[in-house]
C-alpha cells in the first residue's frame, strides 16, 4: 500500500453544537482553517467512542445540528490548536450564544479517515432560554466572517481585560447554576468598562449605558417579528445588575437586597418574561440578561480600533 503524504494529513478539533441552521449547506468554511459542517459519519462517530455518558448521548443524538471544525496543519501542537479552537468558538458565541456539546475532539484526518487521538472534557455551554428561541441561521453564520478574525487577534495580542472578559464569557456560557454564570458575566464587564477601586453602582451604570446606550434593549432583538423582546432596557437594569453581582460576590443572602438604603431591588420576586417561557425569580432572569449584555459590550470592543 503506498504511504500517504504528509500533505494529505490533517489535524481535526471539533465539538458539536445544537440549535445551530445551515439550510441546504452541508459546510460553511469560516476564516483561519475554520468551518461549520453538517453531521457527516467521521465527525459523528466521536459521539460513539465511549466519551460520552447514556444520558448525555441520549439528551444530544436527536438534537445536535452542527459541528463546529477547525482543521489545521498535521505537525500543529495539539495543546495549542485546542486553545485556538476555543478563541474561535467564543466568536460564535459572542454574536448570538449557543448551546455547546462541551467534549472537543481532535482526530487526525488520513484522506477523509479520522483516527481520533485525544478528547477534553470542558462543561457543555448553555445559551439560556431567550437564545434558545432563535436558531443560529444564516443570518448569524454570515457575520463569522467577520468577527471571527478580531476575536482571534485579540485572543493573541489584546488587552489582558480583552482577553478576560472573554473568557469570563466562556466561564459563564459553560457554568450550571444560573447566579454564578450572572456573576462571571458582570466580572467581564468590569473587565471591559475598565471599573477602578472605589467606584460603585453608579460608576458601573453611567459606563455601562456610554458605551451601549441607556436605551439599548438587553433582550436582543433576535425572534420578531414571532416574538418581540422585552421592552427591558440597559438603563433599567444597571444598578441591578450591580447589586446583584455584589450580593453574590460576598455571599449575601439575596433577600436583603430588597432592604437596600442606597439601591433596593427585590431579586427573589417572580417574573414572567414572556408567554412562551416559565415565571422565574428576578436573579435569575438577571443573570441571563448579563450574559447577553457581556455579548453586546463585547460586540462593541471588538469593533473599536
Amino acid at each position: 500500500m503506498e504511504a500517504v503524504s504528509q500533505t494529505e494529513r490533517s489535524l481535526w478539533t471539533f465539538t458539536g453544537l445544537s440549535g445551530v441552521e445551515m439550510g441546504d449547506d452541508s459546510e460553511v468554511q469560516l476564516p483561519d482553517g475554520f468551518l461549520l459542517s453538517a453531521k457527516t459519519p467521521q465527525l459523528s462517530a466521536a459521539l460513539d467512542e465511549g466519551y460520552m455518558g447514556s444520558i448525555q448521548r441520549m439528551w444530544w443524538t436527536p438534537r445536535l445540528d452542527a459541528f463546529f471544525c477547525l482543521r489545521s496543519g498535521y505537525s500543529l501542537p495539539r495543546n495549542r490548536e485546542i486553545e485556538r479552537f476555543q478563541d474561535g468558538l467564543m466568536a460564535l458565541q459572542i454574536i448570538k450564544p449557543v448551546r455547546a456539546l462541551g467534549l472537543i475532539f481532535q482526530a487526525y484526518d488520513y484522506s477523509g479517515n479520522f483516527s481520533h487521538v485525544s478528547v477534553q472534557e470542558r462543561p457543555q455551554m448553555s445559551a439560556g432560554d431567550w437564545a434558545e428561541l432563535r436558531r443560529f441561521d444564516a443570518k448569524f453564520i454570515a457575520q463569522l466572517p467577520e468577527l471571527m478574525p478580531m476575536v482571534l487577534a485579540r485572543m493573541g495580542e489584546g488587552s489582558a481585560e480583552e482577553r478576560n472578559a472573554v473568557i469570563l464569557l466562556q466561564l459563564s456560557l459553560e457554568h450550571f447554576h444560573p447566579l454564578i454564570k450572572g456573576l462571571f458575566a458582570v466580572m467581564g464587564m468590569d473587565a471591559l468598562l475598565h471599573m477602578k477601586p472605589g467606584e460603585g453602582r453608579n460608576d458601573f451604570k453611567r459606563k455601562l449605558c456610554e458605551r451601549l446606550g441607556g436605551s439599548t434593549l438587553v433582550f436582543p432583538d433576535w425572534n420578531s417579528p414571532t416574538i418581540a423582546p422585552p421592552a427591558c432596557a440597559i438603563a433599567d437594569v444597571a444598578l441591578d445588575l450591580y447589586t446583584l453581582r455584589s450580593k453574590i460576590a460576598h455571599g449575601v443572602d439575596l433577600r436583603k437586597a430588597a432592604q437596600d438604603r442606597n439601591a433596593p431591588v427585590d431579586l427573589t420576586r417572580g417574573v414572567e418574561l414572556i408567554e412562551q417561557l416559565e415565571p422565574r425569580p428576578y436573579a435569575s432572569l438577571l443573570s441571563e440578561v448579563a450574559v447577553y449584555i457581556l455579548c453586546l459590550v463585547l460586540q462593541k470592543e471588538l469593533q473599536r480600533t
